[in-house]
């Protein structure tokens, strides 16, 4: 169905085999070093710009609900904006404190979408602000996103909405309130994680590069699997596209979210420091390895590519959900390009780091 490289036939004729076998490769790479970058200069960092923006969103919209006028819903909007932005940042690293318990996971709590909107209105209408439950499809970024935002950019229809109805302006404090909740407990859980994070350095299941490698691929192929193909229709089961399946569905957000979510994939591959230089990553730890130069070059080419069709099929001032109707064309050339990643950060990475995947996509790939 999607395009591959000829090249793969190349790189595989000299393994010992595509995909097995490949675990008994021996490497002195100091793993340390790979967790400690990723930890110190990708996660803490990247947690603490997240939890600061939430802190500022939930004090705009606190201001905003206070007083609904337009000024307010705008602040609103726009730290909205910034704060989910900033999550992106720390949405590979659903494991250690991203594990929130019985309700599920940092991520489901925080980015679950679609959302649904009859559950949240008669959330509001009954006063319901307890989240101790599976709704998550009520809460998180993208509930607050639906209170805060309107398709046809009506912003006075949303602010009347917040003044004639107190339950409404409780609902979105709430909403704040917990996703402010969860940032800090991500952002004060890793403060005392890392060390146990970075001394886990085995390559077992359970072990701290198990767990990292393993949810990094994932939230890649959240990328591919949720962020484009549903609402492009090409998940399996999918017979049309379906727009509103898209993420950040009410703002037009979308675009800019997917383009952030490409940008810390290759920044853990690549262990990019928060200053912008080259640290410790996933590239330097396949250069230690037999055929791994080869695949570090075919993973540069493959991101190269990427970046220049989503730069190209997703622009900024474009909707997502506009694109899908008018252009799925260009969006399915994006698709192609995610598709084609896979391949090198899954199945040949996988191979030659000998790091088992141990989560089930069902993809098929």
């Amino acid at each position: 169905m999607f395009h591959r490289f000829a090249i793969f036939a190349v790189f595989c004729s000299f393994l010992a085999s595509c995909g097995s076998g490949s675990n008994t490769l021996k490497t002195d790479f100091d793993r340390t070093l790979l967790l400690n970058n990723i930890a110190e200069e990708i996660i803490l960092p990247n947690s603490k710009t997240a939890n600061e923006k939430t802190q500022a969103l939930k004090e705009a919209v606190y201001a905003f609900v206070e007083k609904p006028e337009l000024g307010g819903l705008l602040d609103a909007q726009n730290a909205w904006k910034e704060a989910y932005l900033a999550s992106m940042g720390i949405t590979a690293f659903n494991f250690g404190p991203g594990e929130n318990g019985l309700v599920g996971d940092l991520v489901s709590n925080i980015a679950t979408f679609p959302v649904d909107e009859a559950a949240i209105e008669q959330r509001i209408k009954d006063k319901n602000v307890n989240f101790n439950d599976f709704k998550r499809d009520t809460r998180g970024f993208l509930a607050l996103e639906y209170l805060l935002f309107d398709l046809l950019s009506d912003n006075r229809r949303i602010f009347e909405g917040f003044r004639t109805d107190p339950a409404r302006a409780a609902y979105a404090r709430a909403l704040a309130d917990h996703l402010q909740d969860n940032l800090k407990k991500f952002d004060s859980g890793w403060a005392s994680y890392k060390p146990d994070f970075v001394k886990n350095n085995g390559t077992s299941a359970g072990s701290s590069i198990s767990l990292l490698y393993n949810e990094f691929v994932r939230s890649y192929e959240a990328i591919k699997n949720f962020k484009v193909a549903l609402p492009l229709g090409k998940r399996p089961g999918q017979t049309a596209p379906v727009p509103k399946l898209t993420e950040a569905y009410y703002s037009g957000f979308s675009n800019q979210l997917i383009k952030k979510h490409i940008e810390l994939i290759e920044g853990i591959w690549k262990g990019t420091k928060k200053d912008g230089t080259d640290g410790t990553g996933f590239d330097d730890y396949l250069l230690n390895v037999e055929g791994g130069k080869a695949l570090v070059e075919l993973t540069l080419q493959q991101q190269g590519l990427l970046k220049i069709s989503v730069d190209a099929n997703l622009p900024n001032d474009k909707r997502l959900t506009e694109l899908i109707k008018n252009e799925p064309a260009n969006v399915e050339k994006v698709l192609i390009e995610l598709q084609k990643g896979i391949r090198f950060y899954k199945s040949d990475m996988s191979s030659l780091l000998g790091i088992s995947i141990t989560y089930t996509s069902g993809d098929g790939d």
